[in-house]
């Protein structure tokens, strides 16, 4: 933002080389350095996560920010003062010619190399972390293993069930089904260390991930351009290009961010879903219509299942649930309840499950347990509505 900001006051200041100029100069330049350097910022950022834990970045947020504005500021200073004056104003980006060049090259680079080992090193540490977990694992289920039990055979069989659960989910948790993959939900039961707790939570930093990219292709070009303005004096062909991208990716960040961020359902979505429902509706939550102006088939879909199949329902799937430190008691998720209905035959594909789902929610069978959602095949919690009771109630009327 302060880049551009410094390029709307270079148009609207003009050429006379004044105290403006220094001001429009150093707010610019700032911002370019700035952005650079925010990338390393961001991939320190995710490694403090990922190895100490959330708390430990708040304690650092401050330091972090004063640490990237001083390497701006300072890069800044050494351009006016190694520039002598010297500038070009027909140019925007580029004023101070080499002296500019030379300290862009040089922070760059800089940048360029610390988010690279940064990265590297998280991975490496990331790999040792998962290597102990896999070992821990399998030591524990080895000493179970020895350990002979006699005389209950099942109670057995159902450990060793919850402990291939567990070493699955402390895996991958992309590997525990086919509906919910890489979920909390489906994971932060088993887990005990802080750490997991930790990674499991911030599903963004695969994003975060993806963006500290973009800015890295972003930084090579602006490298790769420096370097040909200082071995070339012309400027032309793929100079020309080079210049293109990099004012791209250098104004045009909060794009980069808005394709990488803006479409998340939780942060974005949702939110954005639930003030529109409150401003519309008067209200946050799902509100479904009265039990007697549904379509006789819904009622009948609604009947059935009550009837027939919920009790069965309830012991296959329904049970208490851990996401965020925080248990939801008898509770089962939407994939899980689709997957259910193909299981016992109810439905022929995950469409009609939705369609299904649906109709059940419409009929207060079953609600999503904040009401803000409608029945989706993904891994939101729902739960059975007093186990059908307000439904009886409701068709009595």
């Amino acid at each position: 933002m302060l880049a551009c900001i410094g390029m709307i006051l270079w148009r609207q200041i003009g050429v006379d080389c004044d105290w403006k100029h220094y001001v429009q100069f150093i707010i610019f330049l700032i911002g370019v350095i700035g952005t650079r350097c925010w990338t390393v910022g961001l991939a320190f950022a995710i490694a403090v996560i990922r190895l100490k834990g959330s708390r430990a970045l708040k304690q650092m947020r401050i330091g972090m920010h004063v640490a990237v504005f001083s390497v701006a500021g300072i890069s800044t200073g050494i351009v006016l003062v190694s520039g002598n004056g010297k500038r070009d104003p027909s140019d925007p980006s580029i004023q101070y010619q080499t002296a500019q060049l030379a300290v862009s090259m040089v922070v760059l680079f800089l940048c360029l190399a610390a988010t690279i080992m940064i990265l590297i090193y998280m991975m490496r540490r990331d790999r040792q972390f998962w290597h102990r977990i896999m070992t821990r694992v399998s030591t524990e289920k080895k000493n179970d293993d020895d350990v002979p039990v006699a005389g209950n055979t099942s109670v057995n069989a159902l450990d060793n069930s919850t402990r291939n659960d567990q070493e699955e989910a402390l895996v991958s948790p992309t590997m525990s089904s086919s509906y919910s993959a890489a979920t909390p939900e489906e994971y932060d039961d088993h887990a005990g260390d802080e750490l997991v707790v930790e990674r499991q939570k911030d599903h963004q930093i695969i994003r975060h991930l993806v963006f500290i990219l973009l800015c890295l292709f972003s930084i090579v070009i602006g490298f790769a351009m420096c370097f040909w303005r200082l071995m070339n004096e012309t400027q032309e062909g793929v100079y020309l290009e080079l210049e293109f991208i990099d004012a791209a990716f250098n104004f045009g960040q909060g794009v980069m961010a808005f394709a990488v961020f803006g479409f998340d359902t939780k942060y974005i979505i949702n939110p954005f879903v639930k003030r529109w429902r409150r401003f519309w509706y008067g209200t946050e939550t799902v509100i479904v219509p009265p039990y007697t102006s549904l379509d006789t088939q819904v009622r009948q879909t609604c009947e059935q299942f009550r009837l027939y199949h919920m009790e069965q329902c309830c012991r296959d799937i329904v049970r208490d649930r851990r996401y965020r430190l925080r248990v939801y008691p008898q509770v089962f998720t939407g994939g899980e309840l689709v997957t259910w209905f193909i299981t016992v035959g109810l439905v022929r594909d995950r469409s009609d499950g939705i369609i299904y789902g649906s109709n059940l929610l419409l009929g207060n069978v079953l609600h999503h347990v904040t009401r803000e959602h409608h029945f989706h095949d993904m891994p939101y919690y729902y739960r059975f509505t007093d186990s059908g009771t307000q439904l009886e109630d409701r068709a009595s009327k």
